[in-house]
């Protein structure tokens, strides 16, 4: 007899984009809260402040627990209630709470993580430091670049984190070497009476990144683990300029693929950018598939 394959729910609360990719046959991907009326966000949120239930605002997908093995909640979910709901209404289901953000960027632990769920991060000092299960950051296999003629030689977008002054100095290194990159950072925060730099969609992103030679990952202060900008590299098969020095000992590593800032030789970075991918083992990319990434938590 065959065995019955692991039902997952994810209970998402990112890039919207990769929503659809994480449904399969065995995976289910949702927001914790179901779609309402503007009227009825107002409801809501006045329940929140009276700190009244919040389990009648929760998507479909609590119908539906009955055929699921496993939840994994996206860190963090401001409704603290979720946990120890799953958890009384199905204590058999295993509860997985999965950081994909350094704790000190999203919040520490507390006793509910702890008693009622699996606690695992993507960050190998947060694990060694909050006794947190790893594993790895992950891609989709499905996800694809659209066809554009190439028109800059790296791109960098994403939010602030500290990074400002970092990413301006690198800017002006390749524009001073005639490079041609994009650059779009994102505030922390909008300085109030100010205009400021929206997020854009990802499916945006990804038609700069198909317009680009190579993509530029630069590693918060404090972050040990991988972003998604080398897991893009290896998955859509564009060089990575990194200011990751640990990343040499990643199993995707190549030199010919991978330009580390304050190691490499700055002189090599027209020919890096300028010579083709590698292409590297399919079964190193596929070991970050999220297929793969949820068969780690067993």
């Amino acid at each position: 007899m065959n065995k019955k394959e692991e039902e997952f729910l994810i209970i998402f609360n990112s890039i919207p984009y990769f929503l659809k990719y994480f449904d399969s046959k065995s995976v289910t991907a949702t927001w914790v809260l179901k779609e309402i009326s503007f009227p009825l966000k107002v409801l809501r949120k006045i329940t929140r402040l009276l700190k009244l239930p919040q389990t009648y605002w929760y998507g479909d997908w609590k119908r539906d627990l009955n055929s699921i093995d496993t939840v994994i909640i996206f860190a963090p979910i401001k409704e603290v209630q979720l946990i120890r709901y799953i958890k009384n209404s199905h204590p058999n289901i295993k509860i997985i709470y999965w950081y994909w953000n350094p704790v000190f960027r999203i919040g520490q632990l507390n006793s509910l993580h702890l008693n009622d769920s699996e606690v695992w991060s993507f960050d190998p000092l947060d694990c060694k430091q909050n006794n947190m299960k790893f594993n790895t950051t992950f891609y989709f296999k499905k996800i694809s670049l659209p066809l554009n003629k190439i028109e800059y030689d790296a791109v960098f977008v994403g939010r602030n984190k500290g990074r400002a002054e970092l990413l301006n100095k690198l800017e002006i290194k390749l524009r001073n070497k005639n490079l041609n990159p994009y650059f779009y950072v994102i505030p922390d925060y909008n300085p109030k009476g100010k205009k400021y730099a929206q997020k854009i969609p990802y499916s945006q992103y990804l038609e700069l990144v198909s317009k680009s030679k190579t993509i530029i990952d630069i590693s918060p202060d404090k972050q040990t683990g991988l972003t998604l900008r080398p897991m893009e590299s290896i998955f859509l098969k564009k060089k990575l300029i990194t200011s990751d020095e640990t990343i040499i000992n990643q199993d995707f590593y190549d030199k010919r693929n991978i330009f580390i800032l304050g190691k490499d030789n700055d002189d090599e970075l027209h020919s890096f950018i300028n010579s083709p991918y590698k292409d590297i083992s399919q079964d190193i990319v596929d070991s970050y598939d999220v297929k793969n990434w949820l068969k780690r938590f067993n």
